[in-house]
Parts: structure tokens; sequence; C-alpha cells
């Protein structure tokens, strides 16, 4: 379905552009048009040009909120400089825009807590129980928060990016993402494990395959994205990096 590109809003920063027409190829003639500052071909690219100065002090402003409210103030205080970092990106002369709130933050963190509190309190349990059992066995609980934890790492990226996307907005239509998070969690998990029974030599292969399921989710409006990266692109750079690790203290 062809999306209807609306007239690019006005901006005193951004120099006015003109795409291509459909008819132009190389050995056209096109008339003379003024000069950009920016390369050719950037017309289409995503341009970013927000400020480090103005980024730092609102950083400066959320961290003593943060503190002055014992840390709750993080969370609209995120919302604030995602803001600004989306609202800086330029694509074909459209800015994104992030539709997201602290209260949404917030929520979620209220959420994971209400999860894992319950969970802490079953391992203690647990241990006070096991306490003057076999040494394995105490040590049971403990392991199994491990390979929870290290399981909803990834279960975590996968719904932060879900939730990211959904809040992101280029010419009034949204970004998505679909698939299962707890299948991603277990598939970032396996990788994990193998990365350590390889001393990492699998690595490359693990982050293509989980690259390819991120992005094969992705939406935009009624749109998904592909991905046709491949390890062996990748592998000889990984393994000179790999090589080196050692002898460059990393």
């Amino acid at each position: 379905m062809p999306i209807d590109t609306p007239p690019p809003p006005e901006d005193d920063q951004l120099p006015e552009q003109t795409p291509p027409g459909p008819d132009s190829s190389p050995d056209s003639a096109p008339d003379p048009v003024p000069a950009s500052p920016h390369p050719t071909g950037t017309a289409r690219a995503l341009i970013y040009d927000g400020r480090a100065r103005e980024l730092f002090w609102m950083g400066i402003r959320v961290t003593l909120l943060t503190g002055i409210t014992a840390g709750i103030y993080s969370f609209w205080g995120k919302t604030r400089i995602r803001q600004y970092l989306w609202g800086r990106q330029t694509l074909m002369g459209d800015r994104l825009a992030y539709t997201g709130n602290g209260k949404e933050l917030f929520l979620g963190f209220l959420i994971v807590m209400a999860i894992l509190i319950p969970v802490y309190a079953l391992k203690s349990g647990a241990e006070f129980v096991l306490a003057r059992s076999d040494p394995l066995l105490r040590a049971m609980p403990q392991l199994f928060m491990i390979i929870l934890f290290l399981y909803l790492i990834g279960v975590a990226v996968y719904l932060a990016r879900r939730y990211r996307l959904s809040r992101t907005v280029w010419r009034g239509i949204r970004f998505g993402q679909t698939g299962s998070a707890l299948r991603y969690g277990l598939l970032q998990f396996g990788w994990l494990i193998a990365g350590v029974l390889t001393l990492g030599l699998i690595n490359p292969l693990g982050n293509v395959q989980l690259q390819r399921v991120r992005m094969t989710n992705t939406w935009f409006g009624n749109r998904h994205f592909a991905f046709d990266g491949a390890a062996r692109d990748i592998y000889l750079r990984w393994l000179l990096c790999w090589v080196l690790t050692p002898f460059t203290l990393g």
C-alpha cells in the first residue's frame, strides 16, 4: 500500500531538499538546484541535528530530580530524553516522534516488581528450608535464580524494544514489533550458553540469528522489515578480535 507523503514541516535548521523524480537517470540532465550543505544522496538519509550541550544539561536536570525523588522521576526523565533524541532525527524531510510517557514506564516497573518480589521470597524460603541439607541442594535455589535472571534478560530486552517501537511514529505511521518475548528470551539464553561452551567462537552466528528474529518481527504500519545478514560476513573480523583480545586487554 503506497504511503502518502505530506509536505515536510518548516524547520529553520534543515535546508529544503528536492527528491529525485521518477524519470531521473544518470544520462538525464536535471535542472540545476541550489547547493545543499549535506552530501549528495542524504535527502533519504537519517539526519540527526541534536546538540550535545542541550542533551548534557537535560541529563543533569534528570539526574538531580531523580535523586530528589528517590528514583521515581527517572521514568519521566528517560521519556524526556527519548522525546528529544527521537525529535531531532529527520528522515526524508520529516521528523520522528516518540509518544511514550513516564506513567507507562512506571507502571511497567511496578509489574516487574510484582513478579520478582514473590520469586525472591520463594527463593529465600527454599534456602531456609534447605539450610541444613546437602550443600548441593542448598545451592539449587541460587542456581535457579541465576538461570531465571539470565532468561528474563532476553525477555526484558524484547519487551523493551517492542515498547519503544510501538511509541515511535514517522509521518503519522507507527512502528511495531510482533513475536513472542518468551521465545526470544529462551533463544537468547540458549545462544548465551553456546557462547560460553565455545569460548565465544559461535557468538557471530548467535548475534545474526537474534538480529534476524528482531528485524523480521519489526513493522512499519503494515509493512514488515527483512534481514539478509549472514555470520560469514563478520566472522573473520570477529575471529581477529577474539585472537587479539588477550594481547590488547580487551
